[in-house]
């Protein structure tokens, strides 16, 4: 009786177990994983493909979510459940509009599947749409529309001149003649043709002489530009450069006995001030290099910061103090003021200090 009783339990568990082996529950496999949409111009509005998928398993098949790689890639799906050998589908959706160029987007399905992430693709290639005159040139600078409303040079080296040009356009119905304005001695500007006929196009050309302007760091202009002899303070050209020492011609042995700029401290936190509180600190600079360090430039990124270094030109081994006030009357919450420090250390030539504090309102 008792072996009957074994008997039956062992078949019974051995019918369970394998009856939960054929039971595979829900399962996906789509009939393409990746689609490729070929070239499609960038204009031609929201591109669609259907990726159909059939539930192999033996239980219903629900999709839970579907995540995109990218914004510009949508999806619908199937949401009712996809019952065991029915079919379901899920339409990707891609946005070609200002993406030229190649684009590859991968879309991650969740479900209810033993296989529950399952990944699939979109790929093509974006032809660039032709684009208008008023998208190649944005900025209005007077009777002539331009790339840009700025020319920047990232660096210059000290005694050395750089030029760079603007590419403008007449869009107006009349010939144009282009001037300046009161431009300063170490910037060149002209414009070539200097009279630029209707709807074409032409350039302006400007030379930075890093050698005429006795400062180092970064400096911005504002030029002012004459449209066929009339002057309006709207009609500007922005000019900025960043000017850096040129320690190129320094032999090795010059570059071992320079100048080393080091500081006490980098950073300090006054701390909890009221609006009315006018607070210092002293940061010490030292020299730790053998020849002597200049100090170049000093400035910062607020009116409310003064900076005075105790002196210019440090010798070796000697330290100076430079004096912070910090004024933080019309400021409140969380200040972060950065202090820069331009040298002749040509391993560190620009240093950044900062002060910290939390202002509060005076009531």
């Amino acid at each position: 009786m008792i072996r009957d009783l074994i008997l039956y339990l062992l078949i019974t568990l051995f019918t369970i177990t394998t009856l939960n082996a054929q039971s595979v529950g829900a399962k996906i496999v789509f009939d393409d994983e990746e689609h490729d949409f070929g070239i499609i111009k960038e204009d031609a509005g929201v591109q669609s493909f259907i990726f159909s998928f059939t539930n192999r398993g033996d239980k219903p098949l629900i999709i839970q979510d579907i995540e995109t790689s990218c914004g510009c890639t949508t999806s619908k799906w199937t949401k009712e459940p996809v019952l065991p050998g029915a079919k379901g589908k899920i339409v990707v959706s891609y946005n070609p509009s200002n993406r030229p160029g190649e684009f590859r987007q991968t879309i991650c399905v969740f479900s209810n599947a033993k296989n529950d992430q399952k990944f699939i693709e979109i790929k093509g290639y974006v032809k660039p749409r032709l684009k208008t005159i008023e998208e190649l040139y944005p900025v209005k600078i007077g009777d002539v529309i331009a790339q840009s409303g700025r020319i920047i040079f990232p660096v210059i080296k000290k005694g050395k001149t750089q030029t760079d040009s603007l590419e403008i356009y007449n869009n107006s119905e009349k010939t144009v003649y282009l001037s300046f304005h009161a431009t300063p001695s170490y910037i060149k500007i002209k414009v070539s043709p200097a009279k630029l006929k209707s709807h074409k196009k032409g350039y302006i050309v400007v030379s930075f002489d890093a050698s005429k302007i006795d400062t180092y760091g970064y400096v911005m202009n504002r030029i002012y530009m004459n449209s066929n002899n009339s002057f309006d303070f709207h009609n500007s050209l922005l000019v900025s450069a960043n000017i850096e020492e040129d320690f190129s011609s320094l032999t090795p042995e010059e570059l071992k006995n320079a100048p080393i700029i080091t500081f006490d401290s980098k950073r300090f936190d006054f701390g909890n001030l009221k609006q009315e509180d006018v607070v210092s600190h002293k940061f010490i600079i030292k020299n730790t290099g053998k020849r002597n360090l200049i100090i170049r430039r000093i400035k910062t990124s607020c009116g409310c910061t003064v900076v005075t270094p105790g002196k210019k030109i440090i010798a070796p081994n000697e330290e100076v103090p430079l004096m912070v006030n910090f004024n933080p009357r019309g400021k409140e919450g969380r200040q972060i003021k950065a202090i820069t420090i331009i040298s002749n250390d040509p391993e560190n030539t620009t240093s950044i200090l900062r002060i910290l504090a939390n202002v509060y309102p005076s009531y």
